[in-house]
């Protein structure tokens, strides 16, 4: 990961993370003040100088030792909480980024490895900053200040420190990126590839164990899984390799420092007091040494991460544009508007034929519509092309004869849609229904319910309207989920009603019965029903009919 990237990112968080940086430069300063102070006194007291001598001495190690305690402290409680909070954020607009991949087709919902740039990859950009960059630009400041104070005491001992240092803080640890950054790109390929594999293990479970086929599934996960932690140990090595280098590097610095203070100290160019200094100050210098080590370290491990993660920013970005309301687009039910596609053409991405051909319709206000067709006909592609999510590849669409260009997503914002398979969240019936327009009053809630028929239903549950639909929506029946969704579509109080086959799962009274409830009858919508059941056409004003697919 380049510094840029990364900078990208921590930008906007900029003051709150120099109030950690500079409690991490503080307790860094501390931490080798109280070895080289320290030193000072053991050698000064050897000469059994006054102990009036030796007070500031005394004084500046005891407030290092309790300094390096509270700004590390310090800088653990801010850095953390600017952090943790920066990616909140930064986890919000990676979802969003990733919303916008699920509307143009290049991600599935449900991809493990799709859950995995949004939770796995985000932790570990977050590590870059935490691990990487604060402790890292911290050890950095800290060094220029040993280099300059070794400069002051011996200018030969201080160009060997600086040289040694220069390699210990700045090319190990660059080398270090390097090496974890290539060897992590391998691991978040093999990771998503694992995660695939347990998510297709999860979807067809059933399946897998009808079959006697999930041994073998389970065997090539284990594979996937050696895999990955062959690459995570050899990470391991090369990291403790370079970091005990660097370790080693410090420790030379130390015993050239002692050779060369001799003798210094011999020809009476060099305070003997200060010699100890001189050796003491590389060996302080380690514990950050070897910090620079495992930042450079972090640093390339995110290396990958970051790059997917920017990557959903970036398109976060376009998703929030997404979202704007466009000129010339009313919503609501007041003034509904005319929408007309006309020889409107739509493939799927990485298809090279068109899914809907030259279809032309009108959907206005009080008309409900069916749209029947063969299965691979373009009913579900033309329900997309509606909501925005496929984008046509000729043809015009029209919103109150002002046409839309190339930009079909202004559509969304006039459409209300029940799928086939409608999702319901683990909380209460309410709550669903409300999701469609979170400052609608209760009064409005209930009255989309018994819109849907869902009112009986609601009078009989002993919680009423709080009653929780359980996960995946297990504790409601197909026909109920159905209703809900309906509701919440109505809720919305857009112009046009988009129901995908919404009856397609359930049995023939309840089936009728929900598009029954889907067609009744409303000046100020316009209802579009996708359906293969010939007998909801006795129940709308007009049919498009698709043609078999060539």
């Amino acid at each position: 990961m380049t510094a840029r990237m990364l900078l990208k990112v921590v930008q906007p968080w900029k003051r709150e993370l120099a109030v950690a940086l500079a409690a991490a430069v503080g307790a860094a300063v501390c931490s080798v003040a109280l070895a080289g102070t320290a030193a000072w006194l053991i050698a000064t007291a050897a000469g059994r100088v006054p102990i009036l001598t030796l007070m500031v001495a005394i004084v500046v190690v005891r407030a290092c030792g309790i300094g390096r305690g509270v700004l590390r402290y310090l800088e653990r409680l801010a850095g953390h909480d600017a952090v943790l909070r920066m990616f909140g954020a930064v986890r919000r607009r990676a979802v969003t980024g990733l919303a916008a991949r699920v509307r143009s087709g290049r991600v599935r919902p449900g991809d493990a490895d799709a859950l995995a740039m949004i939770t796995t990859d985000v932790e570990d950009l977050q590590d870059a900053v935490l691990r990487g960059l604060l402790p890292f630009t911290a050890t950095v400041v800290v060094t220029i200040a040993a280099v300059t104070t070794a400069l002051l005491i011996q200018p030969s001992a201080g160009v060997l420190l600086a040289a040694v240092l220069l390699i210990a803080v700045l090319v190990l640890p660059a080398l270090t990126a390097a090496a974890t950054a290539r060897r992590e790109r391998l691991a978040v390929r093999l990771r998503g590839e694992r995660d695939r594999q347990i998510g297709e293990i999860l979807a067809g479970a059933e399946d897998l164990v009808v079959t006697g086929a999930w041994v073998g599934a389970s065997c090539e996960l284990a594979l996937a899984e050696r895999a990955e932690r062959r690459v995570r140990v050899q990470q391991a090595r090369d990291g403790g390799r370079i970091l005990a280098l660097a370790i080693l590097a410090t420790g030379l610095a130390a015993t050239v420092a002692a050779g060369w203070g001799t003798v210094a100290v011999g020809a009476g160019r060099l305070d003997p007091v200060l010699l100890a200094v001189l050796v003491l100050l590389p060996l302080a210098l380690t514990d950050l040494v070897a910090t620079a080590g495992e930042c450079g370290s972090a640093i390339g491990r995110t290396a990958a991460a970051a790059g997917r993660v920017l990557e959903l920013l970036d398109e976060s970005d376009l998703e929030s544009d997404y979202q704007r309301p466009r000129e010339g687009v009313r919503c609501g039910s007041g003034g509904a508007p005319v929408i007309r596609l006309h020889r409107v053409s739509a493939r799927w991405p990485g298809t090279d034929r068109d899914a809907l051909s030259e279809v032309d319709l009108e959907l206005r206000a009080g008309r409900r519509v069916a749209v029947v067709g063969p299965s691979g006909s373009g009913k579900s592609t033309l329900v997309a092309v509606l909501l925005g999510l496929l984008p046509i590849r000729s043809g015009s669409i029209t919103v109150d004869g002002r046409q839309l260009l190339s930009d079909s997503r202004a559509l969304l914002g006039l459409m209300s849609w029940v799928p086939a398979e409608p999702h319901l969240f683990d909380s209460t019936i309410g709550r669903n229904v409300g999701l469609a327009r979170p400052n609608a009053t209760a009064v409005e809630v209930d009255n989309a319910c018994a819109a849907a028929g869902l009112a009986d239903w609601i009078a009989r549950l002993p919680a009423g309207i709080d009653t929780r639909v359980g996960p995946l929506a297990l504790a409601v029946s197909g026909g109920e989920r159905q209703r809900i969704a309906l509701a919440r579509a109505l809720l919305a109080d857009r112009p046009v009603l988009l129901a995908d086959e919404p009856a397609a799962h359930l049995d023939e009274q309840t089936a009728a019965s929900v598009t029954a409830a889907v067609l009744a009858p409303d000046p100020q919508r316009c209802t579009l029903l996708v359906t293969h059941h010939l007998d909801d056409l006795q129940l709308v004003d007009a049919v498009l009919q698709l043609p078999e697919p060539q």
